[in-house]
């Protein structure tokens, strides 16, 4: 962008799309002989599919937020708007780490100590980003983009444990990013007006601390004992 424009530089992130099309054109996903029609309560009427959406869409919602407005936020502080999009990097670069390693930590059936440590991780990094935002800037977006990595794999397999059949599991996974995209997508429209309203970035910080902090509370819930009971075991 520097060099060239921003608007080249946006464009040349069509080619890794071109490249994307190219691969799927080459792959064939080969077709099941025969697909099993397994019952499933309503997941519009069951409160456990809720619970996994909203968990979903707010810890999404929080990486939807700081893409959208941590380089503003440093922007405001007096960096420059390259020096903002490097501290974005960053903590992107932190959160594929994060996806990559914690899931391969999470061999037990009860996925909430992992859960637990990438919300703290998310936790950290914005609480860093409120109260202490120019003292390690670059520690709190690694930090926190750890902690929103790992989230991310974490909660597709926690939603995957709860029903034993892939096909049921698949309906499940497939309503809770419906549900949890649309939420995730509020956010960072929430933050600016927030932003708007009090003319400070510590307010969207603010909101994102307390969200991670009811996050916490609403996954100490997932314990393995209780997926049969949250969709009365039909699925077995």
């Amino acid at each position: 962008s520097e060099h060239f424009g921003w608007s080249l530089a946006l464009t040349g992130w069509a080619l890794p799309v071109l490249l994307a099309i190219g691969l799927w054109l080459y792959v064939r996903v080969p077709t099941a002989a025969s697909t099993e029609n397994v019952a499933l309560p309503s997941l519009w009427r069951t409160p456990r599919a809720w619970t996994l959406a909203i968990s979903f869409g707010l810890v999404n919602g929080g990486y939807a937020t700081c893409v959208a407005w941590l380089p503003d936020a440093y922007h405001h502080l007096g960096w420059s708007a390259q020096a903002g999009g490097s501290l974005l990097g960053a903590m992107i670069l932190c959160q594929v780490a994060g996806a990559l390693l914690m899931p391969l930590l999470a061999r037990k059936a009860d996925r909430r100590p992992q859960l637990i440590i990438s919300l703290v991780c998310q936790l950290i990094g914005m609480s860093g980003f409120l109260f202490a935002p120019l003292f390690a800037p670059w520690l709190w977006a690694a930090i926190a983009g750890f902690g929103l990595g790992a989230a991310f794999p974490l909660a597709m397999v926690l939603a995957l444990d709860h029903l034993p059949h892939p096909q049921a599991g698949a309906r499940l996974v497939a309503f809770m990013q419906g549900a949890g995209f649309i939420i995730a997508g509020c956010m960072p429209f929430i933050a600016g007006q927030l932003q708007a309203l009090t003319h400070s970035f510590s307010s969207v910080w603010l909101m994102q601390t307390a969200v991670t902090v009811g996050l916490i509370v609403l996954n100490l819930r997932f314990h393995p004992r209780s997926y049969g009971r949250a969709f009365g075991r039909t699925t077995a």
